[in-house]
């Protein structure tokens, strides 16, 4: 939301586990303002105090930063500036009381993400939004036993510029467009380890890559009650230099090979139509149904081990190896408003099937290696679920209530016996209250 444009206020609450604090106000009073607010979780800290000889020094803990500043140009134009930064801290330590080799494991990641955006209002039909965003993501690891070390460090940058545009033909038609660029700068992971006085270290190249898209989509009304969303959206992708690989033979020994690329080269290219198409028709008593079909081509991917001891999870690009992923989702939902609209419940299924998914071979060596993609194995996977969902909108008690019940899988030739198992990050059960 935007910050107060005539006076400054300020906000907070401390609770068990955490504390915020919050501040608003103008910058020019009546066209511009901005809000800040932050929190901190301190349940390591707490339970430190509670129960020092349980935790001794093992904790958890995280924090972020939320800044927004809008500014009233006139009243056709307006700019926003975004800002959010977050980190998460975990850490645990094994004090070994027998050899004296303390056990520790510390695990720091975060996001900080940036954007500006210009707002215009071109005539009475049609505006366009025109936006650029930072984004970098970064995850560091390290355990430690005695005077043996271990450090992994991995990370994702983006750089994407976008523009969309709204055109409001009349009551029943409106039309959307848009482009989209985003430079990409993958960090696939550095790792090092030191045994007592000795050190190693290794460093996997910077991976780059484009991607851009374009689309359109209309929003329509066929008849009084029946609408209709129908979209396309082209995408392409193109992984290209600098970098370097290391060559490799079928069985993973070094050739001493190393095949390099230039800035600007191209390794590797892809391009796909992602259709989108919805109906929503509605029923008597302020009752409707929707369905709908997407296809989407993700182009990143977010490598896994089912078998981890170690957080080494990266974003990897599309390349010539790894192709990108393909999902194609159906949906079907039935809504209903109740008591002239206080109350809202709905019911939605749906199914989704996924391919080009991977994930690391168990036992995947991740640290001190440049033969990544060699560790890789490849699969498909599908999604299906029943979301029912009840909200209450008016009143002196508000809020809504939520319950998932999903199952997410996924099927590798060579894990399981290439029987389908879950994914790691499925949750069958998932609840939701807010009041």
């Amino acid at each position: 939301r935007e910050g107060n444009k005539d006076s400054i206020k300020g906000s907070g609450g401390i609770g068990i586990i955490s504390s915020r604090v919050s501040l608003e106000g103008p910058i020019i009073k009546g066209r511009s303002s901005f809000i800040v607010s932050a929190r901190r979780t301190y349940i390591d800290q707490v339970a430190k105090l509670v129960a020092k000889k349980k935790i001794g020094n093992n904790g958890y803990y995280f924090g972020d930063l939320n800044a927004k500043a809008d500014f009233i140009i006139n009243k056709n134009n307006k700019l926003d500036f975004t800002f959010y930064t977050g980190l998460d801290d975990f850490s645990y330590v094994d004090d070994d009381d027998n050899d004296g080799r303390d056990r520790t494991f510390n695990a720091i990641w975060g996001n900080t993400i940036a954007g500006l955006t210009w707002k215009q209002q071109i005539g009475k039909k049609i505006k366009q939004e025109l936006s650029g965003v930072y984004n970098n993501f970064d995850l560091d690891s390290k355990i430690t036993f005695g005077t043996n070390g271990f450090q992994f460090s991995s990370g994702l940058t983006d750089y994407q510029l976008k523009n969309d545009w709204t055109y409001s033909q009349n009551s029943w038609l409106k039309w959307k467009w848009g482009l989209q660029y985003t430079w990409h700068n993958f960090k696939p992971g550095a790792g090092g380890s030191n045994s007592g006085v000795q050190e190693f270290k290794n460093e996997i190249k910077d991976q780059y890559a484009h991607e851009a898209a374009a689309y359109v989509s209309t929003d329509v009304n066929l008849l009084p009650n029946l609408n209709m969303i129908a979209g396309l959206r082209y995408s392409y992708f193109s992984q290209v230099g600098p970098t370097e690989f290391k060559e490799y033979n079928s069985v993973g020994v070094a050739t001493g090979l190393v095949q390099q690329y230039a800035a600007g080269e191209q390794i590797a290219q892809y391009h796909y139509p992602e259709p989108r198409l919805s109906f929503l028709y509605k029923l008597k008593n302020e009752a409707s149904v929707k369905l709908s079909y997407t296809r989407t081509a993700q182009y990143l991917h977010l490598a896994t081990t089912s078998a981890a001891t170690f957080p080494g999870d990266l974003w990897v690009p599309s390349s010539q190896l790894v192709q990108p992923g393909i999902a194609h989702q159906v949906a079907a939902g039935f809504f209903r408003n109740f008591a002239n609209g206080t109350y809202e419940v709905s019911v939605e299924a749906y199914y989704k099937t996924l391919s080009n998914q991977l994930e690391f071979k168990p036992g995947a060596r991740l640290l001190l290696n440049n033969n990544l993609e060699g560790e890789m194995i490849f699969g498909t996977g599908k999604a299906y679920g029943v979301e029912l969902f009840l909200q209450k909108k008016r009143g002196l008690l508000t809020g809504w209530i939520g319950y998932t019940l999903s199952r997410t899988e996924r099927t590798f030739p060579e894990l399981n016996e290439g029987r389908p198992f879950p994914y790691r990050y499925d949750r069958t059960h998932d609840l939701s209250l807010v009041a």
